[in-house]
């Protein structure tokens, strides 16, 4: 796998950072953070090593979700699945309201933890397609576009030169 790295100039640091503040909780955000090591991912995306902070930047328009081994993504709203959804939810599916057994609240289009509901550990992270509160009250449908999932790209990426950061 063919990978490049490089830095990030001044103001791309910036440009990152200000959609951060958008869209991750203030206490998820590394502080006076100078620089940002980026490791390109074939063509699904960055991988964002942000001062300690791991994140994933994919898709159009472009989305930045915490990668899932980091300890942040317990700061962010999640939903937990039951044991019959983590094989779809790990090979890319969305989440689906009938794999859901239990959510915290979230907006649309928050950045949303996917929970396995026996260990409570993430298998994904992704956007959630409307507000928890119509989602509690739906029966079928998506609840949360899977970005990042266990077994990925960026995921295997991570494994392999993740202790290299």
């Amino acid at each position: 796998m063919c990978l490049k790295e490089h830095n990030l100039q001044k103001r791309e640091v910036r440009v990152i950072l200000d959609a951060l503040a958008q869209t991750w909780p203030p206490q998820a955000i590394p502080q006076k953070v100078k620089q940002i090591r980026v490791v390109e991912v074939e063509t699904k995306g960055e991988i964002l090593i942000l001062d300690g902070v791991i994140a994933v930047r994919t898709g159009k328009p472009s989305r930045i979700v915490p990668l899932l081994r980091e300890n942040t993504l317990s700061l962010f709203p999640s939903i937990t699945v039951d044991p019959g959804a983590i094989k779809f939810i790990c090979n890319g599916a969305d989440v689906m309201r009938p794999g859901v057994v239990d959510m915290t609240s979230f907006s649309q289009d928050s950045i949303v933890g996917v929970k396995e509901r026996n260990y409570g550990k993430f298998i994904a992270v992704g956007i959630a397609v409307a507000d928890s509160d119509s989602l509690r009250t739906a029966s079928t449908g998506p609840v949360v576009k899977n970005i990042h999932y266990v077994g990925d790209k960026f995921w295997e990426v991570f494994k392999e030169h993740g202790a290299n950061k």
